[in-house]
């Protein structure tokens, strides 16, 4: 079944709320001062085989958030955007995305 562009990004979009989720709850995070570029909210969790990491500038009034999820070495979603919509995103649809389902849902990653 072929996704449409529409019904990608609304995938894309749910990954990324669960992957900033995971993140919020382990506390993983905190801010850095990156020079000539500004504060940036920097939040990084490994979880199994998932590395998550999250970056949302705070300076600027663009406020553009980049989130990356690698899951057992590759690199299976990374996405840029900012409050009007998407301006990047790579994706590679499998099995990892049930999986960092079952991360949300463990009592380990935060989950009450």
């Amino acid at each position: 079944m072929t996704m449409t562009k529409q019904d990608r990004a609304e995938r894309i979009r749910m990954l990324a709320k669960l992957a900033i989720g995971i993140l919020r709850r382990n506390d993983a995070g905190g801010y850095l001062d990156i020079p000539g570029k500004g504060r940036v909210r920097a939040l990084d969790c490994r979880c199994g085989e998932f590395r998550l990491s999250f970056r949302r500038r705070v300076d600027d009034e663009e406020r553009l958030a980049r989130l990356k999820i690698k899951f057992a070495g590759e690199t299976v979603l990374s996405a840029a955007w900012t409050d009007e919509g998407f301006v990047r995103t790579s994706y590679r649809p499998s099995e990892w995305e049930g999986a960092l389902q079952r991360v949300d849902r463990m009592p380990a990653m935060g989950r009450e």
